[in-house]
């Protein structure tokens, strides 16, 4: 599994931030050059350095469409009565659109279910329906 080190800057100062491989794998090219990241996390300072150990990561200028795939196997009322508890506990401005695969519908959530598409939201859902379920626009 791959882990990453960012190097984070603003207009007065740079740090150093560790990205351990589960949440490497959620960040979906979040990491890349000049993109603006909203990082929270443990900051830790030694004698010599300070660095921050990432807990979540998400953009600044937040997504607006959260598409989430599901199979005809998932769609029970458990799923949807969990995804529907992600959504409450992570309730935002990001627009969520469930597809559905296998009769190929495209449901668009009421706005009491959009989400904040945070890492933690996003591998909850993936943790639920599975890796690549989860896409993020």
């Amino acid at each position: 599994a791959m882990m990453c080190f960012v190097g984070l800057e603003d207009f007065t100062n740079q740090i150093e931030v560790i990205v351990f491989p589960r949440l490497f794998d959620k960040t979906n090219g979040m990491l890349m050059p000049d993109m603006p990241i909203v990082v929270s996390g443990r900051l830790h300072i030694s004698e010599d350095r300070a660095n921050i150990v990432a807990e979540s990561i998400k953009m600044l200028n937040a997504p607006s469409e959260v598409r989430i795939k599901i199979g005809k196997q998932q769609e029970t009322d458990v799923v949807f009565a969990r995804l529907k508890a992600i959504f409450e506990s992570f309730s935002g401005s990001a627009v969520v659109f469930l597809h559905l695969i296998d009769t190929k519908r495209i449901l668009k959530t009421e706005k009491k279910y959009w989400i904040d598409p945070s890492t933690d939201a996003l591998g909850k859902i993936e943790d639920l329906l599975g890796k690549g379920t989860v896409q993020v626009l």
